[in-house]
């Protein structure tokens, strides 16, 4: 059985509980490029996630009524 080559970048949401914007970083070649999106929750960020097959990190805050 043959396996699919890997995609040649890679994706990873950085969210904070309690803060609608993430910052999306790609790693393309050793260079990388960040941008921000805004989530309505952190639900919201992994389904997003799901669907464009990047990786999630998630910082849960200490008092999200803070935030």
């Amino acid at each position: 059985m043959s396996t699919p080559h890997p995609k040649p970048y890679s994706i990873t949401v950085f969210v904070v509980e309690g803060i609608k914007a993430a910052v999306i970083v790609t790693s393309i070649a050793g260079r990388m490029r960040q941008r921000r999106q805004s989530f309505a929750s952190p639900e919201a960020a992994l389904a997003w996630c799901r669907e464009h097959k990047a990786g999630m990190v998630y910082t849960p805050a200490d008092d999200p009524t803070r935030n």
